[in-house]
């Protein structure tokens, strides 16, 4: 059974809170976003796993798939906790940083890395956002 993509569904908030625009608004935010059309990431799983498995697409897979396909734009919401987090991440970042930058190594954070060979078997753009990755000055190549 599948669910009429049509259908207008008031959306709810499970943790009791509307979503906020995001207050960063950034480059990083925006790519981050934009990746998101013509492919699926590593958070799309469960919603692909979901699909799969029951043949029902529920009206937060209509709107990720009308992502995917290009006709609606990505939401740019954010809430405490999610600015909590990208703090977090920073600091973290920051610590790191000062602990494996060297002359042969340097970290980089935030790096989109779509997997050639998964995007090749299925026609569609496979990728994930990697927080850190500790990379090879010589070469820029992961550690």
């Amino acid at each position: 059974m599948y669910s009429n993509p049509n259908k207008r569904v008031e959306k709810t908030e499970p943790f009791g809170f509307e979503p906020t625009p995001d207050k960063r608004g950034d480059e990083l935010s925006m790519q981050i976003r934009n990746s998101r059309v013509g492919g699926f990431g590593g958070s799309d799983a469960k919603m692909i796993y979901q699909i799969g498995s029951t043949g029902i697409i529920n009206p937060a897979h209509h709107r990720r798939l009308a992502v995917y396909l290009g006709i609606e734009e990505e939401p740019n919401f954010t809430n405490d906790a999610m600015e909590n987090g990208k703090l977090r991440e920073q600091q973290i970042y920051d610590k790191y940083k000062e602990l494996y930058n060297t002359e042969e190594h340097y970290l980089d954070a935030n790096v989109c890395k779509v997997n050639a060979e998964l995007t090749a078997e299925t026609g569609i753009k496979c990728f994930a956002h990697i927080d850190i990755i500790l990379m090879n000055c010589e070469n820029n190549t992961e550690n």
